[in-house]
């Protein structure tokens, strides 16, 4: 997980806009910092995004994918109407989405990358977030913090695999 992390934090120091800032939701963390949860067979990572008083999240995981698992939007997004399916030189697999949340003006986006060597790799942010008293999503930001083409710079990082 150490190295996981290290990868994630030296992305985010590439890939995060100079205006915005992520913070670790994990108490006694000041960075996101990957766990893994063995009931998924996934590390995850996730993090408060600001900009001023706009908010988003961001959540990172890593993933085995099986070697016949099918790469397309249908299966990994369920929402093939908002996603966009790009063959890489490399012989890895991105997708691309940007959905409504189901609150107005408000989209998740969404990048996954499924690597040559079975990693799948997810990032996603919304300018969303809970209320006060944790019930129904609400608007965070006018637009997400983050953009489909930076979250797929970041799944996209060397490193971010599970068989380095």
């Amino acid at each position: 997980m150490d190295r996981l992390t290290g990868v994630l934090r030296g992305a985010l120091r590439d890939v995060m806009p100079p205006d915005v800032t992520v913070r670790a939701v994990l108490p006694g963390c000041t960075d996101p910092r990957f766990q893994y949860q063995p009931s998924y067979r996934r590390y995850v990572a996730s993090g408060r995004l600001a900009r001023g008083a706009e908010e988003g999240f961001l959540t990172v995981d890593l993933r085995p994918t099986a070697a016949d698992a099918a790469a397309d939007c249908a299966t990994l997004t369920g929402d093939s109407k908002h996603c966009t399916r790009t063959e890489l030189a490399d012989g890895g697999v991105l997708l691309t989405s940007a959905v409504p949340y189901g609150v107005e003006s408000v989209a998740q986006l969404s990048a996954i990358l499924v690597r040559p060597d079975g990693t799948m790799v997810r990032a996603i942010t919304a300018n969303a977030g809970t209320g006060p008293d944790g019930g129904a999503p609400r608007r965070t930001a006018e637009q997400p913090l983050l953009t489909t083409a930076q979250l797929a710079a970041l799944a996209r990082t060397a490193g971010l695999t599970l068989y380095p």
